[in-house]
C-alpha cells in the first residue's frame, strides 16, 4: 500500500434482502466487479462493508469467501453490521472516529457493490489533497466513464458527472454522514453552496457503472439508450483500459441470473414501508438521545430537570392490590400517575417531589390485567418528562 492521506470507499451489500436465492446472483455480481477493483488499488486503505446485521450466516460465509480469494483486499476489509439502511450513517461515522482524528482529512468514496473503478482512479484526489491547505475540503468528479450492459457482456461510453461511482471528497470524518444524506446528483451545486472547492475532471475513463436486473431503474430503457449512442465493445476489452475484469466472472455470474426469477429486479424495494418506518424510529431515537445529552451532560446543575422510577420497574409483575411506586425527580417537581388498559388513560395519584432529596411516591389500587403505566413528570404545568411502560398485575 502506499503512503499518503487515507483513502476509504465504503459499500452496502444488500442491506434488507435476506434471501439466499437473490444473494447468490448478487454477490456473483460483487465478485467480478468492485472486489478486484479494490483488491487492484493499493491506494484504497480501507474498504468498509455495510452488511445487515440479520444477515444469514451461509450467506455473510459466501461474502467473506469472495474476499479470500483477493489477500490484497482482504486485510483492508472492514465489515460493519448494521440494523438497516438509516443506521448506516451513525455506523460510519462511529467507525471512523474510533479510528480516525476528528480533524484529520481524509479521502472517501461511496461504491456500489456492483460497480468498478480502475487502478488510478484516486491520483486526481490524491493530487489535490497533497496540493490544498489542511482545512480545504473537496468534491471530486470525474464525469466520462462506461456503461456496462451485464447480461450481454458488452459496455460503452457514459457521461455522468456526480454519479455516485465517480464523486469522491476530501473532508473530515464528520462529513460522511452529511454527504450521504445529499442527493448524489446535487453534489456539486451543494459543495460549491458550503464553500467547498469543486472539481470535475473530463476524460479519464476510469469506473464503469453497470446495468443489470438487479438494479435500479428500467434495466431495458437504460440499455436502449446506451445503444442508441453508439456501438458496444465485448466486456473482455476493459481489461485492456486498465480495469481488473473478470470476464469469465461475469459469464459465469449471467448463467446464474438467468436462472433466478423474472422478478429479482428490485426486491429489495418490497420492505420499503418497513425500511422507512425503522428510519422514522432512528430519527426518533436520534432526537430522543440529543435530548438525553443535554440534560445528561449538566447533571449537578441545581437546575437540573430528571425523573425515574425505581419501582415496580419497566414489565415487572405485581399481585392485584394497592401498589407502590417510588422513585426520584427535580426537587420540588410534581409527579403524575396515570394509567390505561384499553382505554383512555386515567390519573391515579400525583406526589411532589422532597425539596431536598427528590423523592417521590404514588399508591393506587390495581386489579388483575396488563396495564400501561405513565409516569408525568411536571416542572411547573410544563410536562418535562414521560416515562411510560407495562405492567402486569395477576390475580391474587
Amino acid at each position: 500500500m502506499t503512503a499518503g492521506p487515507y483513502v476509504v470507499v465504503i459499500t452496502r451489500v444488500g442491506i434488507g434482502v435476506f434471501d439466499p436465492e437473490w444473494f447468490e446472483a448478487r454477490l456473483a455480481l460483487f465478485a467480478t466487479t468492485s472486489l478486484p477493483s479494490i483488491a487492484a488499488d493499493e491506494a484504497v486503505a480501507e474498504w468498509i462493508l455495510l452488511v445487515d446485521e440479520d444477515l444469514p450466516d451461509e450467506i455473510f460465509a459466501h461474502l467473506r469467501a469472495a474476499l479470500d480469494l483477493y489477500p490484497s483486499v482482504r486485510d483492508r476489509a472492514t465489515f460493519l453490521f448494521v440494523e438497516s439502511v438509516a443506521s448506516v450513517n451513525r455506523a460510519v461515522v462511529n467507525h471512523l472516529r474510533a479510528t480516525r482524528a476528528r480533524d484529520e482529512r481524509i479521502v472517501f468514496h461511496f461504491l456500489d457493490d456492483d460497480d468498478m473503478l480502475a487502478p488510478g482512479f484516486f491520483e486526481p484526489a490524491l493530487d489535490l489533497y497533497a496540493s490544498t491547505p489542511d482545512d480545504e475540503f473537496h468534491v471530486v468528479t470525474q464525469p466520462d466513464g462506461y456503461a456496462v450492459d451485464a447480461p450481454a457482456l458488452e459496455f460503452g461510453e457514459l457521461d455522468y458527472p456526480y454519479n455516485v461511482a465517480n464523486t469522491t471528497f476530501i473532508a473530515t470524518p464528520a462529513m460522511v454522514p452529511v454527504v450521504l444524506a445529499v442527493p448524489h446528483p446535487t453534489w456539486g451545486d451543494w459543495g460549491r453552496a458550503r464553500g467547498w472547492t469543486v472539481t470535475e475532471l473530463p476524460g479519464r475513463r476510469s469506473w464503469a457503472y453497470l446495468y443489470h436486473p438487479q438494479g435500479d431503474g428500467s434495466y431495458v430503457d437504460r440499455v436502449a439508450k446506451l445503444r442508441a449512442d453508439g456501438p458496444l465493445r465485448p466486456i473482455d476489452e476493459l481489461a485492456a483500459l486498465g480495469f481488473a475484469v473478470d470476464a469469465d466472472g461475469f459469464r459465469e455470474w449471467r448463467h446464474i441470473q438467468a436462472g433466478v426469477p423474472a422478478t429479482l429486479g428490485l426486491t429489495w424495494r418490497r420492505s420499503q414501508g418497513d425500511a422507512w418506518r425503522l428510519a422514522d424510529l432512528a430519527r426518533e431515537a436520534a432526537a430522543t438521545k440529543r435530548r438525553m445529552v443535554a440534560y445528561m451532560s449538566d447533571v449537578f446543575s441545581p437546575g437540573s430537570r430528571f425523573c425515574y422510577v425505581l419501582y415496580p420497574s419497566h414489565s415487572a409483575s405485581r399481585p392485584a392490590g394497592r401498589i407502590a411506586f417510588h422513585g426520584a425527580a427535580t426537587p420540588g417537581s410534581r409527579v403524575e400517575l396515570w394509567v390505561s388498559g384499553r382505554g383512555e388513560a386515567i390519573r391515579m395519584g400525583e406526589a411532589t417531589a422532597n425539596a431536598e432529596t427528590g423523592e417521590w411516591g404514588i399508591a393506587a389500587n390495581f386489579s388483575a390485567a396488563t396495564w400501561n403505566i405513565s409516569i408525568r413528570h411536571f416542572i411547573g404545568e410544563e410536562i418535562d418528562q414521560t416515562i411510560e411502560y407495562p405492567l402486569h398485575v395477576s390475580a391474587e
